[in-house]
Order: structure tokens, then C-alpha cells, then sequence
């Protein structure tokens, strides 16, 4: 009999046991079914929102316009720009004689448009090198001078060109057309045109002879 007592009383606990588990089943599984509930109802949520959500507006540049002016228009806006005057005046030419200028231009050599270190350098390549020079016209200015031969009583003219330093001097030979016409004084300034000649050398000693033939005063 006490053992049934005590079969009894271990089934009832038993029996209380599961139905109180099934109620904490049943509350877990209400609890899930109700969060699964609100979570879609937030995702809804959600949805809706983007869905209201306008779309956004494409911005697009537009580039102003340029508007043209008329031709006419563009013309008539236009400043007239003043002519620039010519200032510049027109130097008369000067008029050279005609005895001037032709005796230039028969002239080969013009020793007097050298500077004073060019035409002494030019002279002593006349004096040395004559053969380069021969029948070429020259103009040369300087100092008149001459030289007696002792024995012969012959005259030698020759007009001296100093160098830029006056320290050194050459002298070229010339014979006038007209003997007459020599000057008399030594020193003189003169001015004297010929044609450059060969007349006599001596090769042993490596001297060549030279003068300005058919020469002329200016």
C-alpha cells in the first residue's frame, strides 16, 4: 500500500513537471513567433521608407550661351586708329664732283681711307711685295721728300707715310708725268696718285725696286 502511496506521488510530480515544462516551451516559442513578427514589420519598415525615398535629381551644367554681335555691329565699335606720321626726314644726298668721283673709282688702292696703323702696314707691303702690286693705281698721302745720288746727281721722290706712333716711317717712290710740278720744299704735305712699277732688283740682296709711274698731284 505504501508503495502504491508512493508510486502515485512520483507520478504527480512527474505529470506537474512536464506540463510546467510545456509552458516554458510554449512561452519560448511565443516569444520567437513575436520577435520574427516585429523583425519583419521593422524590415517592411524599412522597405516602405526607401521606397518613399524621392530620386535624386541629376544636376546638368549648362554652359551660357555666347551670344554673337552682328558684323555691322562689330565694325561700327571699332576705334579708328590714327595714322602714325613719318618724322623721319629726307637727307639731300650729297653731290659729289664729277672730276671727284671718277678719279675715285680709277683709283685701286686708297691709302688715304686707311687708318694710320692699316696704312702704314699696307705701304711696307707695297715696298716689299711690288710684284703683287704691279699696274694696280694707288693714292697716297704724306711728306714730300727726295733723294740726290751723289754721283749721279739723280733725283729719287717719294712721299713718307708715318705709322699711328710717328716713330717709323716708309716712303714709296713716284715719278710725275710732268717734272716740272715737283714740290720744292721737303716736309710738305702731299697728296700723289700712280700706278704701281717694277723697274730694277737685286736678288742678291732680295731688294726689288719700285715707284708709282705716270703719277699725278692732287
Amino acid at each position: 500500500m505504501k508503495r502504491l502511496i508512493c508510486i502515485g506521488v512520483i507520478l504527480c510530480f512527474c505529470l506537474t513537471g512536464c506540463k510546467e515544462k510545456e509552458k516554458d516551451l510554449d512561452k519560448v516559442n511565443n516569444i520567437t513567433a513575436s520577435s520574427s513578427l516585429e523583425f519583419k514589420e521593422i524590415n517592411k519598415d524599412t522597405n516602405e521608407d526607401k521606397k518613399e525615398e524621392a530620386p535624386k535629381e541629376e544636376v546638368t551644367k549648362e554652359t551660357p550661351k555666347i551670344e554673337e554681335t552682328p558684323k555691322a555691329e562689330a565694325e561700327e565699335n571699332k576705334e579708328e586708329i590714327p595714322a602714325v606720321p613719318d618724322y623721319t626726314e629726307t637727307m639731300p644726298e650729297e653731290k659729289t664732283p664729277e672730276s671727284e668721283t671718277s678719279s675715285q673709282s680709277d683709283v685701286d688702292i686708297d691709302l688715304t681711307k686707311l687708318s694710320s696703323t692699316m696704312v702704314f702696314g699696307e705701304v711696307y707691303s707695297i715696298v716689299n711685295f711690288p710684284k703683287d702690286y704691279a699696274g694696280q693705281k694707288v693714292r697716297a698721302h704724306g711728306q714730300f721728300s727726295y733723294y740726290e745720288n751723289p754721283e749721279t746727281k739723280e733725283r729719287y721722290y717719294a712721299v713718307v707715310i708715318e705709322d699711328a706712333t710717328a716713330c717709323c716711317a716708309q716712303g714709296i717712290e713716284f715719278v710725275l708725268s710732268d717734272e716740272s710740278t715737283y714740290p720744292q720744299n721737303i716736309g710738305d704735305e702731299i697728296t700723289v696718285v700712280g700706278e704701281v712699277e717694277v723697274y730694277g732688283e737685286m736678288p742678291e740682296y732680295g731688294i726689288i725696286f719700285c715707284h708709282l709711274a705716270n703719277a699725278y698731284l692732287e
